[in-house]
C-alpha cells in the first residue's frame, strides 16, 4: 500500500518583477499556511516517511515550513519533475520516489498537481482547482512507486489552509 500526499506549494510572493518563476519565495501567509498545514496533520496523527519538493524556492519554503509544523526532523528531497506543468512528468517523478517511502508527500505546482486530481477522481471532482497550500491523499494498492500511473487510487481526503485559518494556534 502507497499513500501519497499532493500538496501545492504555499502562497508566493510576487513583489520583485525581477525574479524568475523558480526564485519566487513565500509571503508571511504563505509560511504560516504551510506550517497550519503541517501542525493539522500532526494533530490528525498521519505519519509522514519523507517529502519530496519540486526544485522552486516557493515550494522548498513549503516544505520546510509543512515539516515544522508537523515536526518532522527529516531531509526534505527534492525532485526536478515537480517542477514542471506536464502530468506526465510528474507521474515519472513519483515513479522515481524510493520504495521504502510508504506515505510520501509530494510538493509542487499547478496546472499538473490539480490534473492529478481531476484525472484520479471521478467527474464531480472535475472542476476543483488545488489551492496554493492544499493539499490532498489518495492511497494505492501497489507495493512499488515505478508501477505508478496513479490508476486505481483511492481519493481520502483533501485540505486547504483557507478551511483552517483562525481555526488553529
Amino acid at each position: 500500500m502507497k499513500n501519497l500526499l499532493v500538496m501545492r506549494h504555499a502562497k508566493s510572493d510576487r513583489s520583485n518583477p525581477d525574479w524568475l518563476d523558480i526564485e519566487r519565495p513565500l509571503t508571511d501567509r504563505g509560511r504560516n499556511d504551510a506550517n497550519k498545514i503541517g501542525k493539522f496533520l500532526k494533530r490528525s496523527k498521519i505519519k509522514i516517511d519523507t517529502v519530496i519538493s519540486s526544485s522552486a524556492i516557493r515550494a522548498k519554503e513549503t516544505a520546510i515550513y509543512f515539516c515544522d509544523g508537523m515536526g518532522l526532523q527529516i531531509d526534505i528531497l527534492e525532485e526536478e519533475l515537480f517542477y514542471s506543468d506536464n502530468y506526465n512528468e510528474v507521474i515519472e517523478g513519483i515513479s522515481r520516489i524510493d520504495n521504502k517511502f510508504n506515505t510520501v508527500v509530494v510538493i509542487g505546482h499547478n496546472p499538473s498537481f490539480t490534473d492529478i486530481f481531476s484525472k484520479l477522481c471521478s467527474d464531480n471532482f472535475a472542476d476543483i482547482k488545488l489551492p496554493t497550500g492544499g493539499i490532498y491523499s489518495v492511497e494505492f494498492n501497489m507495493s512499488t512507486w515505478e508501477d505508478s500511473t496513479l490508476q486505481g487510487g483511492c481519493f481520502t481526503w483533501f485540505i486547504t489552509p483557507k478551511l483552517l485559518r483562525g481555526k488553529q494556534k
